[in-house]
Protein backbone atom coordinates (compact mmCIF):
# COMPACT_ATOMS: atom_id res chain seq x y z
CA UNK A 1 0.00 0.00 0.00
CA UNK A 2 1.44 3.43 -0.90
CA UNK A 3 1.65 6.16 1.03
CA UNK A 4 0.56 9.99 0.18
CA UNK A 5 0.45 13.25 0.76
CA UNK A 6 -2.90 15.04 0.12
CA UNK A 7 -3.52 18.57 0.07
CA UNK A 8 -7.23 19.36 -0.32
CA UNK A 9 -7.95 22.37 -1.56
CA UNK A 10 -12.09 23.70 -0.04
CA UNK A 11 -14.30 26.73 0.41
CA UNK A 12 -14.07 28.97 3.01
CA UNK A 13 -15.53 32.48 4.28
CA UNK A 14 -13.19 35.45 4.74
CA UNK A 15 -14.68 38.46 6.30
CA UNK A 16 -13.01 41.69 5.92
CA UNK A 17 -15.05 44.57 7.88
CA UNK A 18 -14.50 48.23 6.65
CA UNK A 19 -13.99 48.18 3.48
CA UNK A 20 -14.92 51.61 1.91
CA UNK A 21 -15.68 51.33 -2.20
CA UNK A 22 -18.48 52.88 -4.32
CA UNK A 23 -20.24 49.75 -5.35
CA UNK A 24 -20.98 46.55 -4.00
CA UNK A 25 -18.54 45.03 -6.59
CA UNK A 26 -15.82 47.17 -6.38
CA UNK A 27 -16.00 46.45 -2.51
CA UNK A 28 -16.11 42.86 -3.30
CA UNK A 29 -12.62 43.00 -5.32
CA UNK A 30 -11.16 44.81 -2.90
CA UNK A 31 -11.84 42.05 -0.48
CA UNK A 32 -10.88 39.57 -2.89
CA UNK A 33 -7.27 41.15 -3.28
CA UNK A 34 -6.87 40.93 0.10
CA UNK A 35 -4.28 38.19 1.72
CA UNK A 36 -5.75 35.36 4.30
CA UNK A 37 -3.79 36.43 6.95
CA UNK A 38 -5.83 39.82 6.72
CA UNK A 39 -8.94 38.92 7.05
CA UNK A 40 -10.85 39.75 10.42
CA UNK A 41 -12.45 36.50 10.66
CA UNK A 42 -11.80 33.13 8.91
CA UNK A 43 -14.36 30.20 8.86
CA UNK A 44 -14.18 26.81 6.87
CA UNK A 45 -18.24 27.51 6.69
CA UNK A 46 -19.17 23.41 6.00
CA UNK A 47 -17.41 24.57 2.46
CA UNK A 48 -17.25 22.78 -0.69
CA UNK A 49 -13.70 20.62 -1.29
CA UNK A 50 -13.18 21.31 -4.81
CA UNK A 51 -9.78 19.78 -5.32
CA UNK A 52 -7.18 17.76 -4.32
CA UNK A 53 -3.14 17.61 -4.70
CA UNK A 54 -1.43 14.06 -3.99
CA UNK A 55 2.01 13.74 -3.79
CA UNK A 56 3.35 10.43 -3.17
CA UNK A 57 5.64 10.50 0.28
CA UNK A 58 9.09 10.48 -0.61
CA UNK A 59 8.71 11.60 -3.74
CA UNK A 60 10.70 14.75 -4.08
CA UNK A 61 10.73 15.39 -7.77
CA UNK A 62 6.77 15.08 -7.68
CA UNK A 63 6.63 13.24 -10.55
CA UNK A 64 4.07 11.28 -9.62
CA UNK A 65 1.99 14.14 -8.01
CA UNK A 66 -1.99 13.95 -9.24
CA UNK A 67 -4.30 16.53 -9.32
CA UNK A 68 -8.16 15.83 -8.55
CA UNK A 69 -10.90 18.11 -9.21
CA UNK A 70 -14.49 16.94 -7.22
CA UNK A 71 -17.86 17.51 -8.48
CA UNK A 72 -18.19 21.52 -7.60
CA UNK A 73 -14.56 21.78 -9.48
CA UNK A 74 -15.47 19.77 -12.51
CA UNK A 75 -18.61 21.28 -12.85
CA UNK A 76 -17.05 25.29 -12.73
CA UNK A 77 -14.46 24.54 -15.18
CA UNK A 78 -17.48 22.61 -17.52
CA UNK A 79 -18.76 25.97 -16.79
CA UNK A 80 -17.07 27.24 -19.51
CA UNK A 81 -16.92 25.16 -22.02
CA UNK A 82 -20.88 25.18 -22.22
CA UNK A 83 -20.90 28.55 -21.99
CA UNK A 84 -18.44 28.99 -25.22
CA UNK A 85 -20.90 25.89 -27.37
CA UNK A 86 -24.16 27.89 -26.17
CA UNK A 87 -22.59 31.29 -27.85
CA UNK A 88 -22.06 28.81 -30.99
CA UNK A 89 -25.66 27.61 -30.95
CA UNK A 90 -26.93 31.87 -31.12
CA UNK A 91 -23.95 32.22 -33.50
CA UNK A 92 -24.84 29.11 -35.28
CA UNK A 93 -28.76 29.73 -35.17
CA UNK A 94 -28.27 33.06 -36.79
CA UNK A 95 -26.34 31.67 -39.66
CA UNK A 96 -28.70 28.82 -40.01
CA UNK A 97 -25.73 26.33 -39.30
CA UNK A 98 -26.11 24.25 -36.19
CA UNK A 99 -24.33 21.06 -36.71
CA UNK A 100 -20.55 22.59 -35.54
CA UNK A 101 -22.50 24.01 -32.41
CA UNK A 102 -24.83 20.71 -31.18
CA UNK A 103 -21.02 18.53 -31.66
CA UNK A 104 -19.61 21.24 -29.28
CA UNK A 105 -22.21 21.30 -26.90
CA UNK A 106 -22.06 17.02 -27.23
CA UNK A 107 -18.33 17.17 -26.49
CA UNK A 108 -18.65 19.81 -23.50
CA UNK A 109 -21.20 17.46 -21.56
CA UNK A 110 -19.32 14.72 -22.38
CA UNK A 111 -15.93 16.03 -20.70
CA UNK A 112 -18.38 16.83 -18.15
CA UNK A 113 -19.17 13.72 -17.59
CA UNK A 114 -16.25 11.72 -18.49
CA UNK A 115 -14.45 11.63 -15.20
CA UNK A 116 -16.34 10.82 -11.57
CA UNK A 117 -14.83 11.54 -8.44
CA UNK A 118 -13.51 8.27 -8.04
CA UNK A 119 -12.17 8.15 -11.09
CA UNK A 120 -8.49 7.83 -12.27
CA UNK A 121 -6.91 11.02 -11.47
CA UNK A 122 -5.73 13.49 -14.50
CA UNK A 123 -2.27 14.60 -14.74
CA UNK A 124 -0.61 17.95 -14.00
CA UNK A 125 1.10 17.93 -16.79
CA UNK A 126 -1.50 17.68 -19.67
CA UNK A 127 -2.20 20.76 -22.29
CA UNK A 128 -5.55 21.68 -24.23
CA UNK A 129 -5.75 20.17 -27.70
CA UNK A 130 -8.47 20.62 -30.14
CA UNK A 131 -8.63 17.90 -32.24
CA UNK A 132 -11.00 16.90 -36.04
CA UNK A 133 -11.87 13.83 -36.30
CA UNK A 134 -13.76 12.14 -39.19
CA UNK A 135 -16.62 10.01 -39.12
CA UNK A 136 -16.43 6.29 -40.07
CA UNK A 137 -17.69 5.35 -43.96
CA UNK A 138 -20.89 3.98 -42.28
CA UNK A 139 -22.50 6.68 -40.20
CA UNK A 140 -20.72 9.20 -41.93
CA UNK A 141 -23.69 11.61 -44.34
CA UNK A 142 -22.06 12.18 -47.21
CA UNK A 143 -18.56 11.72 -46.50
CA UNK A 144 -17.70 14.80 -44.50
CA UNK A 145 -19.40 14.42 -41.13
CA UNK A 146 -17.01 15.54 -38.78
CA UNK A 147 -16.52 15.79 -34.79
CA UNK A 148 -14.86 18.57 -33.04
CA UNK A 149 -13.24 17.84 -29.73
CA UNK A 150 -11.74 19.61 -26.82
CA UNK A 151 -9.69 17.52 -24.55
CA UNK A 152 -6.65 17.91 -21.81
CA UNK A 153 -3.84 15.35 -22.86
CA UNK A 154 -0.04 14.83 -22.53
CA UNK A 155 -0.04 14.61 -26.59
CA UNK A 156 -1.11 14.71 -29.51
CA UNK A 157 -1.19 11.20 -29.82
CA UNK A 158 -3.55 11.06 -26.12
CA UNK A 159 -5.38 13.94 -27.35
CA UNK A 160 -6.71 11.65 -30.34
CA UNK A 161 -7.47 9.02 -28.31
CA UNK A 162 -9.62 11.17 -25.42
CA UNK A 163 -11.29 12.97 -28.62
CA UNK A 164 -12.42 9.44 -30.25
CA UNK A 165 -13.41 8.74 -26.89
CA UNK A 166 -15.57 12.04 -26.38
CA UNK A 167 -16.86 11.21 -29.76
CA UNK A 168 -18.47 7.83 -28.92
CA UNK A 169 -19.70 9.13 -26.10
CA UNK A 170 -21.33 11.72 -28.06
CA UNK A 171 -22.77 9.34 -30.06
CA UNK A 172 -24.10 7.16 -27.26
CA UNK A 173 -26.20 3.99 -29.00
CA UNK A 174 -24.58 4.40 -32.24
CA UNK A 175 -22.60 0.96 -33.27
CA UNK A 176 -19.05 3.29 -33.71
CA UNK A 177 -15.96 2.06 -32.12
CA UNK A 178 -13.43 4.84 -31.08
CA UNK A 179 -10.25 3.74 -33.72
CA UNK A 180 -13.39 4.04 -36.34
CA UNK A 181 -12.92 7.88 -36.11
CA UNK A 182 -10.10 9.10 -38.52
CA UNK A 183 -7.76 12.18 -36.94
CA UNK A 184 -8.25 15.10 -39.54
CA UNK A 185 -5.92 17.80 -37.43
CA UNK A 186 -4.98 18.28 -34.23
CA UNK A 187 -3.61 21.55 -32.47
CA UNK A 188 -2.23 22.36 -29.31
CA UNK A 189 -4.84 25.30 -27.72
CA UNK A 190 -8.88 25.13 -27.95
CA UNK A 191 -9.65 26.63 -30.93
CA UNK A 192 -13.53 27.40 -31.68
CA UNK A 193 -15.06 28.20 -34.71
CA UNK A 194 -15.37 31.38 -36.52
CA UNK A 195 -18.19 32.88 -39.24
CA UNK A 196 -16.96 32.35 -42.54
CA UNK A 197 -19.07 34.98 -44.37
CA UNK A 198 -21.06 37.79 -43.10
CA UNK A 199 -24.57 36.15 -44.66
Amino acid sequence: MTTYNVHIYREMRLVFGGIEADTHEAAAAIAGDKPTDQADSIDDCDGETLAALVDVAGDEDYRHTRAIDFEPERERKAARRLLDACRMVVAGWERGDLAEAARACSAAIAEAEMAGPHAEASDPATKPYSVLLLYPDYANDGGKETYYAFVEAPDSVAAIADARRQAVAANDGAEIQPDDFAPLLVTEGHHYGQPVSNQ
